[in-house]
């Protein structure tokens, strides 16, 4: 099982919530939840956030994960998020929040799994990124998830158009129509995403003239 969870800093403090119910309750931990099946990382953290919080953060406010823990059978993500501009958290699914320095973490009561990433964030750690400088990588990786997401209400509309006139063929032809179907989806999916997937895996100049 999969879990992420945010790292968002405003003003040198981080957004932590804490657990009203299930296990660990009353125990501190970095916003986020379980990542359901079909979730991408940063759709499932974007869901989390808006059920946990109510903060709506769009595609360019999630960032690159920054941590990783195991804990038997669950794999626990964090992410770097910006913190959207006007944004009004409210406790709809934890206890309470709090906006917390880096000193002050250790502090609060947090389950095993998180420790480890709590020293560093108290030392000094994962400084935060300049929100208005994101880097190459994320530029692209970015555009990706918002070719995602146009890509998706797009095919969906065709696709229920395509259905509705594929209804009034001849059964002799349904099923080639909806072979053609799916494959015209297919290739239209692939070739949207080619051009952002090759910014995101791109080596930048700078490396390359290391090696």
């Amino acid at each position: 099982m999969i879990v992420v969870a945010a790292i968002i800093e405003r003003g040198g403090r981080i957004l932590i919530s804490q657990r009203a119910r299930g296990a660990m309750p009353g125990f501190w931990e970095f916003p986020g939840g379980k990542r359901e099946e079909g979730e991408s990382d940063a759709g499932a953290l974007r869901r989390e956030l808006a059920e946990e919080l109510g903060l709506e953060l769009g595609p360019q406010e999630v960032g690159e994960r920054v941590w990783r823990e195991r804990n038997g059978a669950i794999e626990l993500r964090f992410l770097r998020c910006r913190y959207p501009e006007h944004a009004r958290p409210r406790p709809l699914d934890c206890a309470q929040f709090r906006w917390v320095r880096r000193e002050e973490l250790a502090a609060y009561r947090f389950p095993p799994a998180d420790r480890r990433l709590v020293r560093a964030l108290t030392g000094g750690g994962m400084p935060p990124q300049d929100p208005s400088r994101p880097s190459r990588v994320d530029r692209a990786r970015i555009a990706l998830n918002s070719v995602s997401s146009t890509t998706e209400v797009a095919m969906a509309k065709a696709k229920r158009e395509r259905r509705t006139s594929i209804r009034t063929l001849p059964p002799d032809r349904v099923l080639g129509a909806l072979d053609a179907l799916e494959q015209a989806e297919r290739a239209h999916e692939q070739k949207t995403r080619e051009p952002a997937e090759a910014e995101a895996t791109a080596q930048p100049a700078s490396e390359q003239a290391k090696e």
